[in-house]
């Protein structure tokens, strides 16, 4: 087969690793003495890779800040499909040329309309910023469903490699990637830590930029959790405690043949 340069397997889905872990236990920190692990396991925090730019300055690589600072058109992508959808990618010469004299015109016009406004309060100029990132967010919902090909949108100021990497989402994956848990079992929903359990269940699939979005003014994570409204999607992917069911089963069943 492989002579014929035919395949010799098939499949309808593909896998993409997804070290969950990472990302819980980054939220984890942020909320320190809020949560203690129900199997008391020393969670590690994210592996962050250092490497080298061009200018020999040296940047670190992190896929929590990769989904952090995302772009402003994936403000609603939640962690679980921007694993699935998103591709980062460096920018060319041509586009980081671009976007280096994008960013000087930006400031040249910032500092003109903060001369020519500056009498205006700040509370005005607040809510314009505010309805420009409303549109954004917007565009991007209508864009995110659309067969095109995917574009790629720079991600936040903030992101480390803000100049020189930009990302985008191929909602189309949806249906043929599927996320690869590794990084040990997740939380079960029946036995163990219900504030862990809900507190991972919501860093996973609750869109969020710093962990204090994910409980909303809210005390607890078990609040926090009923209070979200999940999608039907979602509430079906949370039924990864089937797995522990399973193996119950199978353990009970062991016992019972050693009597």
């Amino acid at each position: 087969m492989y002579l014929l340069g035919i395949c010799d397997h098939y499949t309808s889905h593909t896998y993409v690793t997804f070290s969950w872990r990472g990302y819980v236990s980054f939220v984890k920190n942020f909320w320190a003495g809020d949560i203690v692990d129900s199997d008391n396991e020393e969670v590690s925090p994210e592996k962050v890779a250092i490497s080298k730019d061009q200018a020999g300055t040296f940047i670190a690589n992190s896929a929590v800040d990769d989904y952090r600072y995302r772009p402003l058109i994936y403000e609603n992508v939640s962690l679980y499909k921007w694993v699935q959808c998103s591709n980062k990618k460096a920018r060319s010469k041509k586009e980081l040329e671009k976007l280096r004299e994008e960013l000087l015109i930006s400031k040249l016009f910032s500092a003109r309309r903060s001369s020519v406004l500056s009498e205006e309060s700040p509370s005005e100029d607040s809510e314009l910023e505010w309805e420009d990132s409303d549109r954004a967010s917007e565009s991007g919902s209508s864009s995110d469903l659309s067969n095109r090909h995917p574009v790629t949108y720079p991600f936040l100021p903030r992101h480390p490699r803000f100049m020189t990497h930009a990302a985008s989402c191929d909602f189309r994956k949806m249906g043929t990637i599927i996320p690869n848990f590794i990084g040990g079992a997740l939380p079960r929903a029946d036995k163990g830590d219900r504030s862990y359990y809900c507190m991972t269940m919501l860093t996973i699939f609750k869109p969020w930029r710093s962990p204090g979005d994910l409980k909303d003014g809210v005390s607890t994570w078990d609040q926090a959790f009923s209070v979200y409204s999940f999608s039907d999607r979602q509430k079906d992917l949370q039924n990864f405690n089937v797995r522990y069911e399973c193996n119950d089963a199978r353990d009970d069943h062991y016992a019972q043949l050693k009597k």
